[in-house]
């Protein structure tokens, strides 16, 4: 029998390690760092990074004109790791990353001139400006052309490969005759019906 538990994006992992849930299916980055405490199935789907901006702002082009801005993340995640590396090595001089559980909180905070920018998942980024009014979002790029294309897992607690091989066995077909894509617009419009 499946039990859905909704916990916050940066509990998940002490939730698998602490045995509290057996599977996190929730966007979860598959990431050298997070390799370390827990395994993964293959990839059931790519993602990129996106900044979120006022639609008025038409200067933000690159993550390099972020450089002095206060850039909200969503805690625990790979655009909150993405923006502290970069504010650590100079690309964002001068900028200060807010960090929250709940991004709808960062959008509130932009439409107050609290934030300049939002860094996060694709999916996300296009659910929040949809439901969101005054907001655009788009790819992270590099001023040399470079993306940040990132493929999502299913984590699972470190150590037991015949559950790792299951799991890859049930979600094989699923991605391959295109359920899961499926899977991800059906939500994706479920979220837009939101902002109506």
């Amino acid at each position: 029998k499946l039990t859905v538990l909704n916990m916050s994006f940066d509990s998940l992992a002490t939730a698998l390690q602490n045995g509290e849930c057996d599977i996190v299916i929730a966007a979860m980055t598959i990431t050298d760092e997070r390799k370390e405490s827990m395994d993964f199935s293959d990839p059931y789907t790519v993602s990129q990074q996106y900044i979120i901006v006022p639609e008025e702002d038409n200067d933000t082009k690159t993550i390099e004109d972020l450089a002095g801005k206060v850039i909200g993340t969503h805690l625990g995640t790979t655009g909150d790791f993405l923006v502290e590396e970069e504010i650590n090595n100079g690309t964002l001089a001068g900028s200060t990353e807010n960090q929250y559980k709940n991004l709808a909180e960062g959008c509130i905070a932009m439409k107050n001139g609290d934030l300049q920018a939002i860094v996060c998942d694709s999916l996300l980024a296009e659910n929040l400006c949809v439901v969101n009014e005054g907001l655009k979002c788009f790819p992270v790029v590099y001023a040399d052309g470079s993306a940040t294309d990132e493929a999502y897992g299913i984590a699972m607690k470190k150590g037991d490969q015949e559950f790792v091989d299951k799991i890859n066995e049930i979600i094989k077909p699923l991605v391959e005759d295109g359920t899961i894509d499926g899977y991800i617009l059906e939500h994706q419009q479920k979220a837009s019906l939101l902002a109506e």
